[in-house]
């Protein structure tokens, strides 16, 4: 662990990335949700939204993801009780 609050925000931005890697690697409702995301992504480049669209995008798409990842943690956590 480095020292300081940049080093803080560069581990914190690590172990998110980290997260996303696992997600992406070993669970196929996450890529799915990636791969969705990046089609929503491009339908609003393609149709260019304007910006409060694209905060309503990004938060929607923030949320959901969220959830995946919370769902997908309670999984992990419910299996290693079992």
């Amino acid at each position: 662990m480095t020292g300081g609050k940049a080093g803080i925000m560069k581990d914190s931005i690590k172990y998110a990335l980290e997260g996303i890697g696992e997600g992406w690697r070993n669970h196929p409702n996450f890529r799915r949700q990636m791969v969705i995301l990046a089609a929503v992504l491009a339908a609003g480049w393609r149709y260019r939204i304007s910006g409060s669209e694209w905060i309503a995008v990004i938060l929607a798409s923030g949320l959901v993801m969220g959830a995946e990842m919370a769902n997908t943690a309670i999984e992990a956590a419910v299996v290693c009780q079992d």
